[in-house]
């Protein structure tokens, strides 16, 4: 049984450890869980994802409860056909699907997951629109299957999304990532809930994405569509993303109470230039997500840069495989 320390990161340590857990059938206990937080121990969103990981395999898990500090996980056998989760607080739908995202590693058939709560979008975490348009099709090119569907947007504080995911079977192959093409087209979802449709708040967040894209480069062509959509509460978000068919870069922010809708049009338009002027092949939150797989199936990347979250992921996905994440540069080899 592998012991890992939960002092040395946050919530993605949680969420690795389920799913690199259930792909590898290795048993886990995580001590001292966020013991460096301020509200240490599992929060509502890490307990979804250990119980939603749970469910999937049909494991032994001791210490799945509020403000725990100490976690014990065994995965069973077979993954089940179907999981549904109910998230009571407005915790992010994006990163509960992440450990079931590399669990599917593991499958030989589809399961489907629904999930009932949460938010569609949040602070540090990325929207379901994100793995729609980016980082899903990405890893599909490696034989990794997943899809969304949003049924009902959710945002804080209420969340109350109902969002449904599928998982197929994968035929896991080595990443290969390491060059980036030229960019021509920046698309996007600019979405806000229907409270805020008589400020216009999704044209303002687009107008401002396109305006600061275009000065950045006239030539771009941009496709930014908007949505006004049912939800408990109001809120607003926008994803942008680009594919050179080689790689895909993408770039979000969220609306909050105060903030301005040019202001997230502008951090997201920002946030895939910054990936965009880079010679990386994979922005931010892709680099930090693909590490699993990349211990899993092997291959190399290349990474903006290498954060203490790339340092942290590589550190939990070497516990669970036998294969080595080597850094050269900002290039990582999993062998």
């Amino acid at each position: 049984m592998l012991e890992i320390d939960g002092s040395i990161g946050g919530g993605s340590i949680v969420r690795l450890s389920l799913g690199l857990s259930i792909a590898t059938g290795n048993p886990f206990r995580l001590e001292n869980v966020r013991s460096e937080r301020p509200d240490t121990g599992l929060k509502h969103q890490h307990l979804a994802a250990v119980r939603a990981s749970s469910d999937l395999s049909g494991a032994e898990v001791e210490g799945d409860e509020l403000g725990s500090g100490e976690l014990y996980f065994s995965p069973g056998g077979e993954l089940s056909g179907e999981v549904r989760v109910k998230i009571p607080t407005a915790g992010s739908i994006g990163l509960l699907l992440q450990p079931l995202w590399i669990a599917s590693t593991a499958s030989e058939d589809v399961f489907t997951v629904k999930v009932d709560g949460g938010a569609t979008a949040g602070k540090w975490a990325p929207p379901v629109h994100y793995l729609e348009k980016v980082a899903f099709p990405l890893m599909d090119r490696f034989g990794i299957n997943a899809s969304t569907r949003i049924m009902r947007h959710g945002f804080y504080p209420e969340g109350g999304a109902l969002v449904g995911a599928e998982f197929s079977g994968s035929d896991l192959r080595p990443l290969e990532i390491q060059e980036s093409g030229k960019t021509e087209t920046v698309r996007g979802i600019s979405v806000a809930s229907q409270h805020l449709q008589d400020s216009e708040v999704a044209e303002r967040q687009r107008k401002e994405a396109r305006r600061v894209l275009s000065d950045h480069d006239p030539s771009l062509e941009l496709d930014i569509e908007t949505r006004y959509v049912e939800s408990k509460s109001p809120g607003s978000s926008i994803v942008l993303w680009s594919d050179d068919g080689e790689t895909l870069m993408g770039g979000d922010s969220i609306g909050e109470k105060g903030k301005r809708a040019e202001k997230v049009g502008r951090e997201a338009a920002e946030e895939i230039l910054e990936s965009l002027e880079s010679d990386a092949p994979l922005d931010r939150p892709m680099s930090d997500m693909a590490i699993p797989f990349l211990g899993l199936a092997g291959g190399e990347i290349e990474v903006l840069d290498i954060t203490d979250h790339v340092e942290s992921n590589i550190d939990i996905t070497e516990k669970f495989v036998e294969r080595e994440i080597r850094r050269e540069g900002e290039r990582l080899v999993g062998e």
